[in-house]
């Protein structure tokens, strides 16, 4: 639902800003980060009509490279190798388990043009939150610390103390205590998301993208691979529009 908010002033965010009270109109939130599986499905259709396009957007890191192998008749998987190790034992091969992660090494323009190409089959425009939608959907009208709450175990959410060994990606939704008051899953772990406004660490309370010359672009949330203080709601973190990272999915919004 629309309304006031506070936002910010939590001194134990990395990058928080000063409390700030907002006003943020009515919106609908994806309830989990965009899967491989989902991510795939809009390759294989742009591989039908530009195969260089989709070239273009496959996810990818430096460290790993391309993190979907392509067939001959232009069909899309995830690579094995997005989970391994221990994990296996979780999340056992030849099981699908891959497509449930979420997608990432995803530039910011890998997700607005996903945002766009679910826009057209749906008929509903869709496109990446606002830093302020996205803390909103976190803390509720509270502003509490947490998706639940105040209080932290590691155990709530995908961060990189939940199970012991080699932390490593999981499926969207696992950890059913990652929840905020509006239902909305992952947000403070599992990965981290882009968003729409570019960073601006100094004042959350000015109007989107007014009088920043930033260059880059707020990554908000949890994951992973990061510690107990990403975790929380009113941490901020910034990326270039270009970067690709291990850490770094997204997710979609509509207005209502």
């Amino acid at each position: 639902p629309g309304g006031t908010v506070r936002l910010g002033g939590d001194d134990a965010a990395p990058n928080s800003v000063l409390e700030t009270q907002e006003s943020v109109s009515a919106f609908a939130m994806a309830v989990y980060p965009v899967t491989f599986g989902e991510y795939i499905a809009f390759l294989e259709d742009l591989a039908t009509k530009d195969h260089d396009k989709a070239q273009e957007h496959v996810p990818r890191t430096q460290g790993d490279g391309l993190l979907c192998e392509e067939s001959s008749d232009n069909r899309f998987r995830p690579i094995d190798k997005l989970i391994e190790g221990p994990s296996r034992e979780r999340y056992p091969k030849g099981q699908g388990y891959e497509y449930f992660l979420p997608v990432y090494g995803v530039s910011l323009e890998d997700a607005q043009a996903y945002a766009d190409w679910r826009s057209e089959r749906e008929g509903l425009k869709f496109r990446l939150p606002t830093e302020r939608e996205w803390e909103k959907a976190a803390r509720g009208v509270d502003q509490r610390i947490f998706p639940w709450g105040n209080t932290f175990d590691p155990s709530f959410t995908k961060m990189w103390k939940s199970r012991p060994g080699m932390t490593q990606p999981e499926p969207v939704g696992v950890f059913d205590a990652d929840v905020s008051p509006y239902g909305v899953r992952d947000l403070a772990g599992c990965i981290r998301e882009w968003t729409s406004d570019c960073f601006n660490q100094v004042d959350l309370g000015s109007p989107p993208d007014s009088g920043s010359s930033s260059t880059t672009h707020v990554i908000r949330g949890g994951c992973w691979a990061l510690t107990r203080a990403f975790c929380r709601s009113a941490s901020r973190w910034e990326m270039a529009p270009g970067g690709r990272n291990p850490v770094v999915g997204f997710r979609l919004v509509h207005d209502v």
